[in-house]
Order: C-alpha cells, then sequence, then structure tokens
C-alpha cells in the first residue's frame, strides 16, 4: 500500500523531501549530518523525522521502540540506501511543514549541544 507521501510526491519525491529536510536539521544544528557514518547524526535525524510530524512535515515513517527510543527502519533504509540528486535545484517542503518552528523547537537546541 502506497503512503499519501508516496502518492502526492511519488517515491523519488519522499527521498527528496527527505533530504531537503536532512538540510533543515543541519541549518538547524549548525553543522552537516553524516547518517551513514555517525551514529549520533543517525540517532537525532530519526528523532527529527518524528518530531518534525508535528510540525507538518509529511513524511510517514512507522517507528517502533528501540534501545535509543523511536526507531524506524523504514527511514534507516530510505538514507542508507538512496544518495542525494546534486543535479538540478533541491526540492523544497510543502508550505504544511512550519520549518521556523521545528527549528525554534526545544528538542533542537538541545540536539544542537550534542
Amino acid at each position: 500500500m502506497q503512503s499519501k507521501v508516496s502518492k502526492e510526491y511519488g517515491i523519488e519525491g519522499k527521498k527528496g523531501l527527505l533530504y531537503a529536510f536532512k538540510r533543515v536539521v543541519e541549518d538547524a544544528l549548525a553543522r552537516p549530518l553524516d547518517l551513514k557514518k555517525d551514529f549520533n547524526d543517525r540517532l537525532i535525524f530519526q528523532k527529527s523525522v518524528l518530531i518534525a510530524k508535528r510540525y507538518g512535515l509529511p513524511l510517514e515513517y512507522e517507528y517502533n521502540f528501540y534501545l535509543y527510543g523511536p526507531y524506524s527502519t523504514q527511514l534507516a533504509n530510505d538514507y542508507f540506501n538512496t544518495e542525494p540528486d546534486e543535479s538540478g535545484s533541491p526540492p523544497s517542503l510543502p508550505p504544511s511543514f512550519r520549518e521556523e518552528e521545528f527549528k525554534a523547537s526545544y528538542v533542537m537546541k538541545k540536539y544542537s549541544l550534542l
């Protein structure tokens, strides 16, 4: 069954949204994330995607409780098995995502200290 995001943006569009959101997290943290090599960066990103749903991010991943809290295997597969398309302009996040509220959230301020 296709998710609402996949129907609206397509599979490639979903990956584009994921990488567009990654840039938002990097901007909020004022540093790049290395999702393939750094465990703490993956942990931050997993939690950020889940929390961003409250701010209107339309990425729909299923989470299970894991050793370090909520974890999405599907999300991990998406960021491990895809490379961002650096050609052309980066995709934009939908207007429903309240980016500035997300960046100002306590959680992002906490993660920036890691």
